[in-house]
């Protein structure tokens, strides 16, 4: 059997942008399933930073639809985002310390 999305790096990109599909159509259950797929696979993959951008917001955009529904999967999220760029969770502190400072 050959198809097209025999190597991980084609299975990456394949999850993650049907994830970004169902996020646009604003169906987060399936988008949540297809982006921790496309998370899974992600060691594989060497990204760009465009691509790594918009993964970045992807996350996000899980990570903020998950806030007031299921907080363990907002916590995953924000920890794949983390992981993904660390200076986020550095600007959010630098942003806390300033809130707490005023």
């Amino acid at each position: 059997m050959s198809w097209s999305l025999q190597t991980p790096s084609k299975r990456e990109l394949a999850y993650r942008k049907f994830g970004v599909f169902l996020i646009k159509i604003a169906n987060f259950v399936r988008a949540d399933e297809m982006m921790e797929e496309a998370i899974k696979l992600r060691s594989h993959v060497h990204h760009d930073q465009d691509t790594t951008r918009k993964l970045e917001a992807a996350l996000s955009l899980l990570a903020d639809h998950f806030k007031n529904e299921n907080a363990a999967r907002e916590k995953f999220w924000l920890d794949q985002l983390y992981q993904i760029n660390p200076g986020i969770l550095e600007e959010q502190n630098k942003e806390r310390t300033k809130e707490l400072k005023s």
